[in-house]
């Protein structure tokens, strides 16, 4: 938001609900919530005012004309508002719940509305869902996998793995730690529970959990003698834009006694674009004490080439999608050859994620070699 005065956020809510009532005066059926960056609004009967959202009821024909009506509206949401000097550009999220008339159960419409809404931000944003029974069901299920993630953190319930990285020779040159989670005996997938530690904000402590855990683990093995010259681990945007991050990761390296060389931290290029001079900052820091960074799933990304020579990287990782068909598909076996070419170029090293035959890995010999 251009102004963030709460005069200005008070003239968008005037706006909005102004602009809401005209848009859905022609509407009649359901009930809706609208989610406009901060700004909400219900529609239900008596126009009350509930929590400081305004609410009135629209009642109506067939799911295809309210879905389509609706749309109009999001339309008239999306329009731009000129406030003060600034012109504002934001856009709704709308949760829609069709209901019988005789449905009398008003806090449990408007809840199930919320879920319809909470859908539509989840998907993007600027959209229209209607309300469907599974959504309860994904609702019951992400807040039980919250609460018990929470306690899962505290207790130290998260198991770390590590999966060995190797040359072409085959020789162990390090390791990437991976986080994996067993609840109630049955692994919840990784796909699942990090996009819930990220919406809840409990990433952050997830990320300190593996970072401690896997420092610690590091500074084992170099007792022990064991051989392994680097150790990857994964960072999220979350972790990484935390004012003191910099300086949490010297307190666990000096807590856990480990060489700041021996740690490679992964982003993915969409972390390292996002605010240039205090990305540059940190990621100067963290060299300053020899901690190296990975660009993680590297290619994958719609970002400029251009900061490879502007941020202090050490490595870059080619995605699995392109390793698994380095030999059947010659469009990724160019791909591969392509990023190889640049870490070469640029002397950094390069990763493959997913090797996991032989024929793989003498492609990637190949190509390294020029063929």
């Amino acid at each position: 938001m251009a102004d963030t005065s709460s005069s200005c956020g008070d003239d968008i809510v005037r706006e909005t609900r102004a602009d809401s009532y005209e848009a859905i005066g022609s509407i009649k059926m359901g009930w809706y919530r609208v989610d406009r960056e901060g700004t909400c609004a219900y529609w239900s009967s008596g126009a009350q005012k509930i929590l400081g959202w305004e609410e009135r009821e629209i009642v109506g024909q067939d799911l295809h004309s309210v879905i389509h009506e609706n749309e109009s509206v999001r339309y008239t949401l999306t329009l731009p508002y000129a406030i003060d000097i600034h012109v504002l550009h934001v856009t709704p999220s709308i949760g829609v719940r069709v209901l019988a008339m005789e449905h009398s159960n008003t806090q449990e419409v408007v809840q199930e509305a919320d879920l319809a809404m909470y859908q539509a931000k989840s998907s993007g944003g600027n959209c229209v869902r209607c309300y469907e029974p599974k959504m309860k069901h994904r609702f019951r299920r992400t807040y039980e996998l919250e609460q018990d993630l929470r306690i899962a953190i505290k207790h130290g319930e998260i198991q770390l793995y590590y999966q060995g990285q190797f040359d072409h020779q085959g020789r162990l040159v390090g390791a990437e730690v991976l986080s994996r989670w067993m609840r109630k005996g049955v692994m919840v997938s990784l796909s699942e529970f990090i996009p819930i530690a990220e919406q809840t904000g409990l990433i952050t402590d997830l990320g300190m959990f593996v970072l401690r855990h896997a420092l610690q683990q590091l500074h084992n093995w170099n007792r022990r003698k064991v051989r392994l010259l680097k150790l990857s681990i994964n960072m999220s945007v979350h972790q990484f834009r935390a004012p003191d991050f910099v300086n949490q990761m010297k307190r666990v390296i000096q807590e856990t006694q480990v060489d700041a060389r021996w740690i490679v931290l992964e982003m993915t290029e969409s972390v390292l674009m996002e605010d240039a001079d205090e990305t540059r900052r940190k990621l100067e820091s963290l060299r300053a004490i020899g901690v190296e960074i990975s660009i993680d799933d590297f290619g994958t990304g719609f970002s400029s080439l251009a900061y490879l020579n502007r941020l202090p990287i050490h490595e870059l990782k080619i995605d699995r999608q392109f390793t698994t068909q380095i030999v059947s598909s010659s469009s990724e076996h160019s791909i591969v050859k392509a990023i190889m070419g640049i870490g070469q170029s640029l002397a950094l090293r390069v990763v493959a994620e997913g090797v996991e035959t032989k024929e793989q890995q003498e492609g990637l010999f190949l190509i390294s070699n020029g063929v």
